[in-house]
């Protein structure tokens, strides 16, 4: 009986469906795309700047999208196709990706649309266990593709967020209703599961 649990629960976890992404790539994002293409949690529907290309995978199903990039293109994709919104499943993104855009981050933010934002905290936290030359904008699409693959690796929280005085003000003391998830620390098991995934980018 024991053996007949255990080979059932390893069935299970074999036949865990993977999470259905779009990846908007950006310049310098190579590292992070690298460690993208051969994890198993991942079903990759496209990778490149949000267009034509995202509108027609949202078509076919839900995604979620890992934004190594500014906002703009995504939130024109929401803006020309607003019945595609209901597919998007959540947006995980660098802090300072918000930034670049504004408006794009309104758009965004005036939809229901779960949001995950990574802060520039966490890359100094992270910059010294990527293995590989890296920079700043590889860390934070790193960071954006880890926890999509692996939330446990991070511990985060719901939070207010909106945009104030030309910038994107997030925390406890904001008075919005709208929330987005903020990852605020990296738990002991990022990096291990971190250096594992480097060792499966095919040599």
């Amino acid at each position: 009986m024991r053996w007949l649990l255990v080979l059932c629960c390893a069935a299970s976890l074999a036949a865990a469906p993977k999470r259905a992404v779009w990846i908007d790539s950006a310049n310098r994002s190579e590292l992070a795309l690298r460690l993208a293409r051969p994890a198993p949690e991942l079903d990759i529907r496209g990778i490149g700047l949000a267009g034509d290309g995202l509108a027609a995978a949202l078509a076919r199903g839900p995604l979620t999208i890992i934004a190594f990039g500014s906002l703009t293109g995504i939130a024109a994709v929401m803006e020309q196709h607003p019945e595609l919104v209901k597919n998007i499943e959540r947006v995980v993104a660098a802090d300072y990706n918000f930034a670049r855009d504004l408006r794009a981050a309104r758009v965004l933010l005036s939809t229901a649309v779960e949001l995950t934002l990574i802060p520039r905290q966490l890359y100094f936290k992270a910059d010294s266990m990527v293995p590989q030359p890296h920079d700043d904008a590889a860390v934070a699409s790193i960071l954006a593709l880890s926890y999509v693959m692996s939330r446990g690796d991070m511990e985060c929280a719901n939070y207010p967020a909106k945009i104030e005085s030309g910038e994107l003000r997030v925390g406890r003391l904001i008075e919005s209703t709208r929330k987005v998830t903020y990852c605020m620390t990296l738990e002991h098991e990022f990096k291990p599961n971190l250096l594992r995934r480097f060792a499966m980018i095919p040599k």
